[in-house]
């Protein structure tokens, strides 16, 4: 039985470089596990960039998003942790994949459901989306990050989340950014379908999202572990920062990438480490009072 992470860049070269950001943030917590990368980036193979495994992906089967619908045909793993290349990982990877132990063939950690009566962003019209899908409820997460296995019922949901994307116009899914239709709503439904529970609401402890949380961040640090920061009223401090949408383009996230490749093979609390995240939170200091100062100036000059 073999287990390691799974992630994915496809697309924009951003991405693959996201992707090794995300590598060596988990290197820093333990460089030993196996990280497989799917890819469209052409010269890539197996230690190239430090990936263990580098598997192409099938144009064929999509754009984007899309193409998650597939990563149980791209592991080359028996059970596979697949991180989103826009995350950034703060804890020992051991202890995410105790988080989803209980997971039965597919795991996700939900923060809730939708029924009839609430909306969900991806989906034009829910009550028409569960009684075309054949549901009464939707669970409600982030894919972030998705646990499976080889068993049986994983591939029940792959492949009823498959059957659903091919039915995308019909059930009303919105596109997402290139994609034909965001991967959550899909995988939740094939998951109600297979009779698959997600695993129960964590506060956050496996993955937060940094979504909007860019002023109350600056106290985060890769090097050294630290992921405490404020989410919608709650502190959180998840093992796994998800810098979703927008915040792919934030300060916050290319500091901490900058850390990382500025760092790369520095003991964890080693003194050049220290020195490193000293420097680079002063550089981030620095760029945000001139960006509030620049701000104002701009104000200054419309009035």
């Amino acid at each position: 039985m073999t287990r390691g992470i799974l992630t994915l860049a496809c697309g924009s070269r951003r991405y693959l470089r996201m992707a090794e950001a995300l590598l060596r943030s988990i290197r820093l917590r333990d460089a030993g596990i196996p990280v497989a990368l799917a890819t469209d980036q052409p010269g890539m193979e197996p230690g190239r960039r430090g990936f263990d495994s580098v598997i192409a992906v099938d144009p064929a089967l999509g754009q984007g998003v899309e193409q998650k619908l597939h990563l149980d045909r791209y592991t080359p793993f028996d059970e596979t942790l697949f991180i989103d290349s826009d995350c950034l990982v703060f804890s020992p990877p051991d202890a995410l994949f105790e988080a989803y132990s209980a997971a039965n063939g597919f795991g996700v950690i939900a923060y809730g459901e939708l029924g009839p009566d609430d909306s969900h962003i991806s989906i034009r019209d829910l009550p028409h989306f569960l009684n075309a899908a054949g549901i009464d409820r939707l669970p409600a997460f982030n894919g972030g990050i998705y646990f499976f296995d080889r068993s049986d019922r994983s591939r029940e949901v792959f492949q009823g989340a498959r059957e659903l994307f091919a039915r995308r116009d019909e059930l009303g899914l919105e596109r997402f950014k290139n994609a034909g239709a965001a991967d959550e709503p899909i995988f939740a439904a094939a998951m109600r379908r297979a009779g698959v529970l997600p695993l129960p609401w964590d506060g956050a402890a496996a993955m937060g999202t940094a979504l909007d949380c860019f002023d109350e961040m600056g106290e985060i640090d890769v090097m050294a572990g630290l992921s405490s920061f404020t989410k919608l009223g709650y502190r959180i401090s998840p093992a796994v920062i998800h810098f979703n949408m927008n915040a792919q383009r934030s300060r916050i996230y290319r500091r901490e990438c900058w850390r990382l490749k500025l760092g790369a093979g520095f003991p964890l609390a080693g003194p050049a480490s220290c020195v490193l995240s000293a420097l680079t939170a002063g550089w981030d200091r620095a760029l945000g009072m001139l960006r509030r100062r620049l701000g104002a100036l701009v104000r200054k000059g419309r009035t």
